[in-house]
């Protein structure tokens, strides 16, 4: 906004969409993050977490992972990274898995890309889980498989 003597007043409105979710706001296709009083975005909008100046890096990890997952039939809900820099994500059906970090490996994949492999070690183990109901989650962070923890029954 900007006044301009004697009486007159210029305003600058620009419309960004909202993209996701992000943490107590809503992500805008500036990157930025608003905190509008109410919003209600459409169904199977992303929810998205993480320090706010990585938001767009979450924002295209999470067109990057979802776009790869889909091809196998799989969608994410929600995707974040904490303060330790650790990724996760909940699938559309509520199972957690843990990504890690992209740095926490001593080697290198075929597409150079750490998550990817790790998530192509998941679509290959998943089909021959049994009892996907009493998952808690799924840790990706083995260089050798995956490993799964089981929702405790016995109330311990």
């Amino acid at each position: 906004m900007q006044k301009k003597l004697p009486d007159i007043l210029s305003i600058k409105i620009a419309e960004h969409k909202p993209i996701a979710y992000y943490n107590d706001g809503i992500l805008v296709t500036d990157w930025s993050v608003i905190y509008p009083e109410k919003a209600v975005l459409p169904e199977g909008t992303p929810i998205l977490s993480g320090p706010e100046k990585l938001a767009r890096s979450v924002y295209e990890m999470y067109c990057d992972v979802n776009l790869f997952l889909e091809k196998y039939g799989f969608h994410i809900s929600e995707l974040s990274i904490n303060e330790s820099n650790v990724w996760s994500l909940k699938l559309d059906d509520g199972l957690p898995l843990i990504l890690g970090r992209n740095d926490d490996v001593g080697f290198v994949t075929e597409q150079n890309n750490v998550f990817m492999w790790r998530l192509g070690n998941f679509i290959e183990a998943y089909p021959h889980i049994e009892n996907k109901n009493t998952i808690e989650y799924i840790d990706l962070r083995y260089d050798t498989g995956i490993a799964v923890k089981w929702i405790d029954s016995s109330g311990k």
